[in-house]
Parts: structure tokens; C-alpha cells; sequence
């Protein structure tokens, strides 16, 4: 599985109370701050919180998932297109996506019969093709999410661990035992006119704020408040970025 994939099945991971082995050791090794649950309620982050957090991220997995929520577009225009593929494009999203990938590869994630270098080809392929996708669109008239299948709620929900093979670095979580950045990672600069993009609540915004302010409503204890709170966010990421991300 690529970078994309690997994004939600890393959440996925994370949010589910049961805490599968492999899953979970892969989570704490290429999400390190986002899946620390003790972080995240002992900076009393929120829904809105938790992923700007990302922003100076040395992980490459996070800042993927960072990039990709502020370059998705809000809009349905060619303007809001124009601007979402000027963010994934002429930033550092795909090689955050590398250094994704390498990181869950260095890990000991290598699957479909492959050898480590079969499998990083396999998974420069991939990214090639779904960048030069996005990236060659004149005009770009649809969403980058269109270049994924709809949601498979049955794949989700009926995932199965990975079995690990030989892990590169066990229980080490230095960037630089396994990726070196060629350029920084951070979101493409929104240029011309494409700056007139709608700047509003994404296209789940609406669903994040209810979420919000029924919760606030609840009367629970802080610690579990906000335990769920991050448990309850994540899922939505969750489903977020499968509908967006897998294919």
C-alpha cells in the first residue's frame, strides 16, 4: 500500500480502541504527534486543533495529512480547482507522500510478494501517475478527490492488519534514518486567479461544527471528554480522507 493508503489505514489505526499490534506500532513509528492521545488532551487541542498542529511536523506521514487538508478545495468552481492543484502541485505534498511511504517500507510494510525495492518502484509509480493526474489538468475542472474511487465502507471497517517483515529501525522514529526531503513540505503557493477561490468551511466543515456544539453541550468529566472528543475526530478524518485519499 502507498502513501494514500497507508494515510487512512495509519487512522484508521489510531482511532479504534482495540489497538491491533501492528497497526498501532506502525502508527506510533510514522504518526508519532498525531497518534498521541496523551498530546493531544494534555494540550487540550480540539477538533479544529489537532491537525493545524501538524504544521512544523518533521514526520512526513503528518505532514502529508497536514498538506492535504489545506490544499482540498471548499469550492466547485475552476477557480477552487485551480487553487487546489496549485497547493498539491507546487509544494511538497507528493514528497511527503515519498517520505510516507519509505517510512511504513523502513518498517517492515512490504506486501504483495515484493522486496524493498520492488516495492518503493511500485510506490514511485503509483505517485506518478496520480501527481502527473493532477498536476496536467487544463483546465483543472474537477476535484483532486475525483481521481479516487468512491468510499468502500466494507474494505474500511473489514481491514485486517499487516504482517511485518524485517523492520530497518525498530522502535526508532528518526526521519533521517529513512527520508531526506528535495524539497520543503509544506503547501504550493495559491497564485493569480486562482486567489479568488472560496476560503469558506471545507465541504465537511458543516458536519464538524455540529459535531462540535453537540459536544459542548455534554456534561462529562475533561479527561473522557476529551478522549472521546479525539477518538470521535479522528474517525471522521478518518472517512475523510479514505473517501479522498485510498484507491
Amino acid at each position: 500500500m502507498h502513501a494514500f493508503v497507508m494515510i487512512s489505514m495509519a487512522l484508521i489505526a489510531i482511532c479504534t480502541a482495540e489497538g491491533i499490534d501492528s497497526d498501532m506500532y506502525l502508527s506510533d513509528m510514522c504518526w508519532p504527534l498525531f497518534s498521541n492521545i496523551s498530546r493531544i488532551v494534555d494540550l487540550h487541542l480540539t477538533e479544529k486543533d489537532l491537525i493545524p498542529t501538524l504544521v512544523n511536523s518533521p514526520f512526513p506521514c503528518e505532514q502529508a495529512l497536514y498538506i492535504a487538508r489545506v490544499c482540498l478545495s471548499n469550492g466547485t468552481t475552476e477557480i477552487d480547482y485551480l487553487a487546489e492543484q496549485q497547493c498539491f502541485c507546487d509544494g511538497g505534498f507528493w514528497e511527503a507522500c515519498r517520505g510516507c511511504d519509505n517510512c511504513y517500507i523502513a518498517h517492515g510494510l512490504i506486501e504483495h510478494g515484493k522486496n524493498r525495492s520492488e516495492k518503493m518502484a511500485l510506490d514511485a509509480s503509483i505517485r506518478t501517475s496520480l501527481s502527473s493526474a493532477e498536476c496536467t489538468r487544463t483546465p483543472p475542472n474537477k476535484p483532486f478527490s475525483d481521481l479516487f474511487p468512491p468510499l468502500n465502507f466494507s474494505k474500511i471497517f473489514g481491514y485486517s492488519p499487516p504482517t511485518l517483515t524485517s523492520d530497518l529501525f525498530p522502535n526508532l522514529t528518526e526521519v533521517s534514518d529513512y527520508f531526506t526531503p528535495t524539497v520543503l513540505l509544506t503547501p504550493g503557493a495559491i497564485t493569480g486567479n486562482a486567489t479568488a477561490r472560496n476560503t469558506g468551511l471545507p465541504k465537511y466543515g458543516a458536519a464538524h461544527e455540529t459535531h462540535t456544539t453537540q459536544k459542548a453541550g455534554e456534561s462529562k468529566s475533561e479527561g473522557v471528554f476529551q478522549v472521546q472528543e479525539t477518538r470521535g475526530f479522528k474517525l471522521i478524518v478518518v472517512v475523510f480522507l479514505c473517501f479522498v485519499l485510498v484507491i
